[in-house]
């Protein structure tokens, strides 16, 4: 819930593919409680942010997940009301 509690009731997370991910705050729970059940050694750390107004951009190295080597994830958000309203993802699979 902790996690949760960043983001707003309507938010839209989308995939690199342009697909939609979850919308709303109980899909984002189901998949992310689903991925960190999954991985409960899973990271991300937050490389770099860039902040502008109502947009906010991470560079994330996420490691931990099972099978899967650690890998740079970039997060676009949108902020409105202090909670992230929407989310786009894009990763990174070259090596550091």
């Amino acid at each position: 819930d902790d996690f949760a509690a960043c983001y707003s009731d309507e938010i839209e997370l989308w995939n690199p593919d342009g697909s939609l991910m979850c919308r709303g705050t109980d899909q984002l729970r189901a998949i992310y409680g689903r991925l960190f059940e999954a991985n409960p050694e899973q990271q991300a750390i937050v490389v770099s942010r860039i902040v502008g107004n109502s947009v906010v951009v991470d560079r994330e190295y996420v490691s931990g997940r099972r099978e899967q080597k650690p890998f740079h994830a970039y997060a676009v958000f949108e902020v409105s009301a202090g909670l992230i309203r929407r989310g786009w993802f894009h990763r990174d699979d070259a090596p550091s």
